[in-house]
Order: C-alpha cells, then sequence, then structure tokens
C-alpha cells in the first residue's frame, strides 16, 4: 500500500484551497456534517452466524461468518486499507476450524454528505464449523478485530491578528466582516465538525497573537494543538502490525499542518502519553498588512498509523444432534 503517495495526494489538493484572504466559516458546527470516533463501522451480518438459542448449530455443521463493512468518512477508502479477523475461541483448533483473515481488496466509499446513507460491502471470515464435544445446549461468543488505514484531515481555523481582542478566546461573532447574519461566537477550541469521523482526532487549538517586531514587515504566531486518542480502538504502527500491539503498548502519529503561511512544529512524529499529545507550532512570515479578526483555514493531517477496533461480538448456540 503506497501510504506516502496517498498522503501527498491529499495534501496538495487541500492547500490548493487555501489562501492568505479571509475564508468565511464552514458554520458554527465545523466542516464535517457528520462526525464520530470510529472512521469506519463494521459488524457481524444479521444471521451470519444466527443468534438465536432455538436456531443452534450442531457439531461439524457449517456457521457463516460474515462481516459488513462501512467507510463513515468523506473520502474514498483506497483497497487494501482494510483488514480483518476473527479472534477469542473461533480461532482455537480445538473448538472451530474454517476461520479466515482477510485484507479487504475492494475501494470503500464515502458516506452521502446530503442523507448520511452508508454504502457498504459484506466479506466472509468462515464459515466455521464447530469440532468440539457437546454434550448439552451451550452458548459461544463470536469475536473479531479489524484495523485499517485512513489518513485524517481535520480543517479548522485560526485567527491571524496582532490585537489581544481579536483572538477567538474573547469571541469573533459570525456575522460580522461579512461572514453572514447571526451572533454565533467562534472560540478557541474545536468546533464539534473540524473533525471527520475518527477514533484519533485533534481536540484542541490555541493560538497566540501575532507577534512583529517594530519596523518589519513580517511576524509570527505560536499555536498548539492536541492530538487525542477519542475512540474505542488502539493506534498501531501500520495494516502489516495490526495484531502486535500487545508487544508494543505506543501510540504513534504523524502530521502535516497547512496554513497561510509557513508553520513550523516541534516534531512532525509524536507519541501519545495516556492517550494524548499536545503539539507546539509557530507560523512565520505573517504578513503584517494583512492582519485582521476574520478566520482563516488551518488543516491538520494525521496519518502514519493504523486504527484497531473490535467487532461488536455475537452470540451463537451450540447442541448436539437429535435424531
Amino acid at each position: 500500500m503506497k501510504k506516502g503517495l496517498i498522503t501527498v495526494i491529499l495534501v496538495i489538493s487541500l492547500v490548493l484551497i487555501i489562501s492568505c484572504q479571509p475564508t468565511a466559516p464552514g458554520g458554527p458546527s465545523g466542516f464535517y456534517k457528520f462526525t464520530g470516533n470510529s472512521a469506519v463501522e463494521a459488524r457481524f451480518v444479521r444471521d451470519a452466524p444466527v443468534s438465536s438459542e432455538q436456531e443452534y448449530y450442531e457439531p461439524g455443521e457449517l456457521i457463516d461468518v460474515e462481516v459488513e463493512l462501512a467507510n463513515r468518512g468523506t473520502r474514498r477508502m483506497q483497497p487494501n486499507t482494510v483488514r480483518l479477523r476473527l479472534t477469542g475461541d473461533a480461532i482455537i483448533p480445538n473448538f472451530f476450524v474454517g476461520a479466515k483473515e482477510v485484507l479487504f481488496p475492494l475501494s470503500l466509499d464515502p458516506i452521502d454528505e446530503e442523507t448520511g446513507n452508508l454504502d457498504t460491502r459484506i466479506l466472509s471470515l468462515g464459515p466455521l464449523r464447530y469440532v468440539g464435544d457437546v454434550t448439552t445446549r451451550r452458548s459461544k461468543i463470536v469475536t473479531g478485530q479489524y484495523c485499517y488505514y485512513n489518513p485524517i484531515v481535520v480543517q479548522t481555523r485560526i485567527v491571524l491578528s496582532d490585537r489581544y481582542e481579536d483572538v477567538p478566546a474573547q469571541g469573533v461573532q459570525d456575522g460580522q466582516y461579512g461572514f453572514g447574519g447571526g451572533s454565533q461566537i467562534l472560540n478557541q477550541n474545536i468546533q464539534p465538525g473540524d473533525n471527520p469521523p475518527s477514533g484519533v482526532q485533534v481536540t484542541s487549538l490555541n493560538q497566540e497573537v501575532v507577534k512583529i517586531r517594530e519596523g518589519e514587515r513580517f511576524g509570527t504566531m505560536k499555536f498548539k494543538f492536541s492530538i487525542e486518542n477519542v475512540g474505542n480502538g488502539i493506534i498501531v504502527d501500520d495494516l502489516n502490525n495490526c495484531w502486535e500491539y500487545e508487544k508494543r503498548r505506543r501510540e504513534k502519529v504523524s502530521f502535516i499542518v497547512k496554513g497561510p503561511y509557513p508553520i513550523v512544529c516541534e516534531e512532525g512524529t509524536v507519541v501519545l502519553r495516556e492517550g494524548k499529545r499536545t503539539v507546539d507550532c509557530t507560523m512565520t512570515g505573517v504578513d503584517a498588512s494583512n492582519l485582521g479578526p476574520f478566520p482563516r483555514d488551518l488543516i491538520i493531517i494525521l496519518d502514519g498509523f493504523a486504527y484497531l477496533e473490535e467487532i461488536p461480538p455475537v452470540t451463537i448456540w451450540l447442541d448436539k444432534a437429535y435424531r
């Protein structure tokens, strides 16, 4: 998988829309209409396997195990970017045989941004066959995991001004400066819709005013943002190491920050501590003649990792054959 190429294409396409001129905000809820703490949804298909104590499986009977996949993001996911497997009893040969690990070979279309409808794909992780002993009716829980690579594009805003009263901590009203009627306060923190659906998000953004030395035409602006694992999953190095997380126990994320002027950050890759890390950055070459209390686009791309989640479990029942 050419992760670097995917990221470069994303960065180039996004940088083209950034301007040094003021831009209207996407609304009080941010850029993305649909949000959440998971970029990909995976669940066992209804009746594959059947989850009913009355409709039990007999030893040796084939047990269909299928998973329904859906991309909750706004960008198409490339082929071979989702890996799935069964876990638990399903992969213990004394109990079951037939479990498969799958690298999904197709692309996943994005969410419909008008309706919220998801384009789902179904794949098989079986069929399983129970080979253990059964003397009475009993239940087994079928569990699984899925791991995916999906760069996160966070679309947020900053204000470039040398006046403290203009910095968003004290509020900028939507309706001023030609952004439409209304009185929504744009604060300096990340808006709910600035992050796409993802388990890894930018959860805060704090900025200072632009500092310009007397007699100079250009200045600098310092800001910091926090990267956080807000989902129920685990950050892993890449798709090839999805199942090795128990040996590693660290969550590493790379990032690229793009704005109207050059940006330098302390690091390009950080290790999260207790699921979170704050990054310090400086925007340089800020034109002193182009300041004002209006929002400017800031794009933060989170990359260089895969995300591991659990497939919600399903219970099946087993019983001996009755003749």
